[in-house]
């Protein structure tokens, strides 16, 4: 078994305080185990599950609240309590092991048997015990524990070993204090930087919205889809045979395309024999766009020059009446997303069908035209694409400090 983090040196230390194992400072309790027929829609039983602890922040979600029958008696033991620390024990997920929220309420909820809750003894403070359990060394003993194969839970006899300093009630708030208005300060640094990414965003779609209103206060020619375009067409119908690895041959859905993004990150594959077969149907060429047509309906992209072929999540439009980037651009507009929302259908969730593309009213201005408005949408995509890497350069620095000033609190 992995050594715990108890041959740290007293030489080594920075400090005069006493280290203790985690299992001296509290006492650790398993949540409620109940099955899927106690489930109801709502009850005065609400159960915390591993979905209430954000991974990142720590911070408890009470937005997905799972309820069991009220003639369910849930002992003590089994419910939450102020200051007390619920975590992760067991997860189809090894990342989410060991991701722990702090109990900052009276709340009387009970919590689900994947969940584990340390209570804290009168010798350390709620929330120093939070942050010594939120801390790098923290999670470096979890992920030695569960480095093996398909070893997705965790034991208390094992986490119990884990040690770490110990002052002063009074020092410890201290610590905890100045812990938290540092960390608040790059907090704060980070929204900053993700309003930076998402004020970027807001100006390229101002701008792509101003556009085409232009182009509509212009008197542009306006035509129906499928009256100015060679080809609409969605992917493979029936569940194609997938390959584990790539042999040159990609299988595109509707996750796949991102709005000015074909992303590969997530993509399944096919043999060369599938791939013959679902491109008698239809094959994606350069130049052509994609669409999104189920779930997160009309997202637009342009296809490359691999060898793609699709599953009807997606569809394609081939038009050689139009400059692939303007017809892209034109599509993510709010006149054009407008009108996708208004034919998409509504099922167990969003679809959009090929009559409903052919349907769409768009702009037919010169090539030349389209040209031009494509040069000025490149270059606003360019500015925001720059401002939104700035962004997340910075959202990037503020994880580093919050790494580094967790670090040196507890050294």
């Amino acid at each position: 078994m992995p050594k715990p983090n108890s041959d740290r040196r007293a030489t080594e230390r920075k400090h005069p305080w006493p280290m203790v194992r985690l299992g001296d400072v509290c006492e650790f309790s398993r949540g409620l185990t109940y099955s899927k027929s106690d489930e109801v829609q709502v009850s005065s039983n609400a159960v915390l599950r591993s979905n209430n602890v954000d991974l990142e922040s720590g911070r408890l979600i009470l937005d997905e609240l799972k309820y069991i029958r009220d003639s369910i008696e849930i002992p003590t033991s089994k419910r939450v309590s102020k200051g007390a620390i619920l975590m992760c024990t067991a997860n189809g997920s090894k990342q989410h092991l060991g991701k722990v929220a702090l109990i900052d309420d009276n709340y009387d909820y009970a919590f689900g048997g994947f969940m584990g809750l340390l209570t804290p003894n009168d010798s350390i403070d709620p929330r120093y015990l939070y942050w010594q359990l939120m801390s790098f060394e923290f999670k470096r003993l979890v992920t030695s524990l569960t480095d093996g194969a398909n070893i997705n839970n965790l034991k208390f006899a094992d986490i119990s070993q884990f040690t770490f300093p110990l002052p002063p009630l009074s020092v410890q708030r201290e610590i905890v204090a100045r812990l938290e208005r540092e960390l608040a300060a790059v907090e704060k640094m980070k929204k900053g930087f993700e309003a930076l990414a998402e004020t970027a965003k807001a100006e390229f779609k101002a701008e792509l919205k101003e556009v085409f209103e232009e182009i509509s206060r212009g008197g542009a020619e306006t035509r129906r889809l499928g009256e100015v375009c060679e080809l609409i067409k969605d992917g493979e119908h029936k569940t194609p045979r997938r390959v584990e690895t790539y042999c040159g041959y990609y299988l595109l859905s509707a996750r796949n395309v991102k709005d000015d993004n074909l992303s590969l990150e997530d993509v399944d594959y096919v043999d060369k024999e599938e791939f013959d077969r679902i491109a008698r149907r239809c094959r994606p060429i350069a130049g052509d766009v994609l669409i999104s047509c189920s779930g997160s309906v009309g997202r637009v992209c342009v296809a490359g020059d691999a060898s793609y072929v699709m599953v009807r999540s997606a569809a394609m439009v081939r038009a050689s009446r139009f400059d692939s980037r303007f017809l892209m651009f034109m599509l993510q507009s709010d006149l054009l997303q407008k009108q996708i929302a208004k034919l998409q259908r509504q099922a167990a969730q969003a679809n959009l069908f090929l009559g409903a593309i052919a349907e769409l009213n768009v702009f037919v201005p010169p090539l030349s035209a389209q040209r031009e408005v494509v040069a000025r949408l490149d270059g606003a995509k360019a500015k925001a694409e720059k401002l939104e890497a700035k962004a997340r350069e910075g959202v990037a620095v503020c994880e580093t400090m919050r790494k580094a000033i967790l670090k040196e609190a507890f050294e």
